[in-house]
Parts: structure tokens; sequence; C-alpha cells
């Protein structure tokens, strides 16, 4: 039977709960100062108490994703392209493992094989992590915040070991001939040059170049700031900050880039003059002629025009491009890592180990005719 108690100047009051082992159990809340605002606290505490141990003894794996989308994945609290990963976790390797299960029956065992198994199938290491974040995450949701199962069957599951590590391709990269023919097809003036500009000659990823802004151009100190990417919403494309912390940079450029900005801020000044009240000024860098946002989508045919003509290539081979050459002329990893907006010194070293080995090996002629 619930009660209430007055200790001091306040009232506590008493409400039946699941513990850890599903059994009912009498915890003490504090109420307030007025004995029947805290017996309408008690009553209403109490209704939630029983509805939700009603809702776990029901719900289903599958349902209860169902809510940790509505209520979590669709409050804004990730990013964009973060959510599209989590829902495709959850679509193709939770579900169809757990989905019927009721909730309050997951075992941490059946968390951590459904991991293990992944693993053995020969899923990437982004991928286990990425359903293991999933499952970390879900699972404390459903106990922290809302009550539905007493314990937390996710807390002590690992993301398990990979004993071979795992292989990255080679870079594709353009030589200068192909770089010749990509700037003779798409000239100064084409909707394709800026972007392409960008990315060769500062190593800017597709969605930073799209929403580059002449506000985050510094020509005096010759550098460009990357605080915002273009990320496709729904059918809308928006502005948002960065996936990663390492992502947010300033990189510096140097006098190629340089002649090219001038020259299109002059280019940019005739286009308002030819469209007039029609031009669209979103301050942006590399926009369309009339000044309307480039995105994405528009630069589909680039990739298809190089491997049309080189039969390799996409848009994100000119930032390959350019860190290659930039480690082939004996920059610092650890600069061009920072330049490219890295997550860390390691994840450049893997994708552009052949460029490092032929530096290596440059080395070891270096020292036999120095010694």
């Amino acid at each position: 039977m619930n009660s209430i108690r007055k200790r001091g100047s306040k009232y506590y009051y008493h409400v039946y709960v699941l513990d850890e082992n599903g059994k009912r159990v009498r915890k003490e809340y504090a109420g307030t100062s007025d004995r029947n605002e805290t017996i309408r606290i008690m009553h209403a505490a109490q209704a939630e108490a029983d509805r939700m141990g009603k809702l776990a003894s029901k719900m289903t794996v599958e349902k209860f994703f169902m809510l940790w989308e509505s209520e979590e994945l669709s409050a804004g609290n990730y990013k964009i392209n973060t959510v599209r990963a989590y829902k495709s976790a959850i679509t193709h390797y939770i579900l169809p493992s757990l989905g019927k299960e009721e909730l309050k029956d997951v075992t941490p065992r059946e968390l951590q094989n459904l991991l293990n198994k992944l693993r053995d199938n020969r899923f990437s290491r982004s991928t286990v992590n990425t359903v293991c974040s999933v499952l970390k995450k879900s699972f404390t949701y459903a106990t922290s915040f809302s009550g539905l199962i007493p314990l937390n069957p996710s807390k002590d599951i690992v993301l398990p070991r990979f004993f071979s590590p795992e292989k990255h391709e080679e870079a594709v990269c353009f030589t200068p001939e192909e770089m010749d023919k990509i700037f003779a097809h798409f000239p100064p003036g084409h909707d394709f040059y800026m972007m392409i500009a960008l990315s060769y000659y500062a190593g800017l990823r597709l969605g930073e170049c799209c929403a580059l802004s002449w506000n985050d151009v510094n020509m005096k100190d010759m550098t460009i700031r990357i605080s915002r990417t273009l990320v496709q919403q729904g059918k809308e494309w928006t502005f948002q900050a960065p996936k990663t912390e390492n992502s947010i940079r300033t990189i510096y450029f140097g006098s190629n880039l340089y002649k090219i900005f001038e020259s299109q801020r002059f280019r940019q000044l005739q286009n308002r003059l030819k469209y007039g009240q029609w031009y669209t000024n979103n301050n942006l860098v590399a926009p369309h002629e009339n000044g309307e946002i480039m995105t994405p989508d528009s630069m589909r045919y680039f990739g298809k025009w190089c491997h049309k003509t080189f039969g390799k290539g996409t848009f994100h081979s000119l930032r390959h491009t350019y860190a290659s050459q930039m480690l082939e002329a004996g920059a610092d990893v650890e600069l061009v890592s920072k330049q490219l907006g890295h997550s860390s010194i390691v994840t450049t070293t893997k994708i552009y180990s052949h460029i490092l080995e032929k530096r290596r090996k440059k080395l070891v002629s270096i020292i036999d005719n120095a010694l």
C-alpha cells in the first residue's frame, strides 16, 4: 500500500517499482511541503511505474527500437549521417536477430554473440562498431531514461577483437596529364571548375566545397576555414557542422588557388550582372553560375566522365591527388593529416601507405649516398 510521511518540512511518498530481479519493491521519493500535492504526485508516479512495468513486460525489441527511433534518433541529438548509419544497423543487423524477442529477456550474452557473429562473418570493424554503439546507446535509453527494463544488458559488451588488420584499397589519384585533361574539359567558368579546384588545390571534401563561403576564405593569410558541410536531409540540403571535431580546421593554400579565388570573385560579379534579379546571392565560393547552391548530386556527372575518359576516379580522387602530391613532395604526414581533417594520423598513413613506402625507399637511397 502506498503511503506518505513527513520529515522536517517536507513530505515523502512511497512507490512500488520492479527491482533489478523483476520483483516488486517499495521505494521512497521526496515530495513537497504540501500533503495533498505530495499525494497527487505519489498517485501519478505509481501509475507511471505500473504503466512502464506493463509496457516492458510486453514490448518486443522491434517495438522498442521503433520507440527509440522516434524519441531519440529523430530528436535532433545526432548528425544526419549518424542517424542513417544507426537506422541501417538496426534494420540489417539487430532486428533480424533480436526483433521478435521481448525486451526484458535480452541478455548480455546474446548481444555479445551478435557482435562476435558479425565479426566472424567478415563484416568490417566499422560496421560492427556501429552496431555496438547502437546497442549501448539504445539499451542505456531503455534503462536509465525510460525505465523499461531494470538492468542494461549492453553495459559490459565490447567490440570484438579483429585479428587481422583491415585492408585499405590504394587511393585512386589522377596523374598530372589527367589533371590537364580535367581542367581542359571543365575550364574556368564551368560550373564544376571551382569545385574541382578547391579539392585539387586544398583537399576539400565534396560537401565542404559545396558549403564554402567567402567568409571562410582569408586572402590576406591565405587560409580557408572549414566549419560546415552540405548534407542531405530528406529531400532538402542543409548546412551542418562536420561530423568530427578534426574536420573543423584551417587550411593553408598557395598562389595557384589564390589566383583562382581572385578570378572567381570577378566571374561572380559578372554573373550577378548577367542574371540580375534572378541571381541567387548565397555568398558561396562555388555555386552554380546563377548563384544557386551546388550539391553533391550536381557533381555526379564528373565521376561518370572520369570513368569514361580514364577508366577510374571520382570527385574524391581529387582530394587523394592533393594529399599524394603533398606527401611525394616531402610534406610532413601530420601536417597533411591536419590539412585533410582526418580523425588521426593513423588514418592518413593507412590511406596513403603506398606513397609513404616510396618515401621510405627513397630515404634508404639517401642514407646510402650520405654514408
